[in-house]
């Protein structure tokens, strides 16, 4: 019944669009190309408008992927979303960022199934960029979600990565006592979160803890395997020299501890980003001191909003920009910590076939 009613959707779309020559946007003034110049500038950080679907719009998301917590939080973010606002999602992974090339083909379906507006979780900043063109050539909005593309024809909703990297700093250089070696294991090459991230902990450090000293940055796959064949190199080649271990995920703080333990090297310090139930428990025990933890479930949810904004005709009540909250915990509020709602789906959760 729901895919029906997605299909059914997709071709009065269409109809709408050939039969009358009309927009299929909320107004005309919010149509095609033209709504990326009505919006504020500057960056919001509280959530756009939660307000109804004026029409029965179809919304297409691409995700990376959803064998991760943090992704699938967000996809329930929008599947949530989607429906409480009254519109038609269809939300697709390619399954990694290796796969891209799989991403530009999905975008390309839902371009030539005349969605009303995409929502981009971009597996590949520069890769997408002339598919973006294409979809804002043929008026279909792109709201850019989480993981940018190097666009400046997308809304942009994301975590402020630079401040992620300086909170994860803050409190290592803290727990470090201002002094001692890191070793970075910076993530995925050429995302922006990794980026992101890793120079927002080393400008903090450069900063406020001088006498901090980074051991090596170490590129790698946003796979539990890949950090963890990286720091075992690393534990090859420094030993006792680390003295703590930065992270910018789930996956690589994971395989990082794993080396570390295998190495009975318990006492060095780790923080991280995006704990999922492994890393909890690795903050429970001890062996993660601290984590990043991003509105998961919330940027799915405003970037669901911002398209329906933008579909109601209402794109210049909105900013080029939105920074979602940061919360950080540790070993001491863990326990106390509400995940559930914030970076973790409700128990049970499955997005809808």
């Amino acid at each position: 019944m729901k895919s029906t009613r997605k299909i059914l959707a997709v071709l009065m779309c269409i109809m709408v669009t050939v039969m009358s020559g009309v927009s299929v946007y909320g107004s005309d003034e919010a149509a095609g190309a033209e709504y990326y110049g009505l919006l504020k500038e500057g960056v919001g950080t509280e959530s756009p408008e939660a307000v109804p679907a004026k029409e029965e719009y179809t919304i297409g998301v691409l995700l990376p992927m959803l064998a991760n917590a943090h992704f699938t939080a967000e996809a329930y973010g929008f599947e949530s979303e989607g429906e409480a606002l009254g519109v038609n999602t269809i939300i697709w992974d390619c399954g990694g960022y290796a796969y891209f090339d799989k991403q530009l083909t999905q975008m390309e379906d839902l371009i030539a199934m005349d969605v009303d507006a995409i929502i981009l979780v971009a597996a590949d900043p520069d890769a997408c960029v002339a598919t973006i063109d294409k979809a804002f050539d043929a008026g279909i909005p792109v709201i850019n979600v989480n993981v940018m593309a190097n666009s400046d024809k997308v809304m942009k909703i994301r975590s402020n990565d630079s401040d992620i990297g300086a909170l994860e700093a803050e409190r290592l250089g803290e727990l470090m006592g201002g002094k001692g070696n890191v070793l970075m294991v910076r993530g995925t090459a050429g995302t922006s979160w990794a980026i992101g991230r890793g120079d927002g902990f080393i400008a903090y450090m450069e900063e406020n803890y001088p006498d901090i000293n980074i051991l090596a940055e170490l590129w790698c796959a946003n796979e539990v395997d890949a950090a963890m064949q990286q720091v075992e190199d690393a534990i090859m080649a420094y030993g006792d020299e680390i003295d703590a271990v930065y992270a910018p995920g789930e996956n690589t703080i994971k395989g990082a501890v794993l080396a570390l333990k295998a190495a009975g090297m318990n006492d060095v310090y780790a923080v991280s980003c995006d704990p999922a139930d492994d890393t909890i428990a690795m903050l429970q025990e001890g062996s993660v001191n601290a984590s990043v933890v991003q509105f998961s479930v919330g940027l799915g949810q405003w970037g669901m909003r911002a398209a329906v904004n933008i579909l109601n005709g209402d794109a210049s009540d909105l900013y080029q920009t939105y920074y979602a909250t940061l919360n950080v915990v540790d070993t001491e509020n863990v326990d106390d910590f509400e995940f559930v709602g914030i970076s973790k789906a409700p128990d049970g959760w499955s997005l809808a076939q």
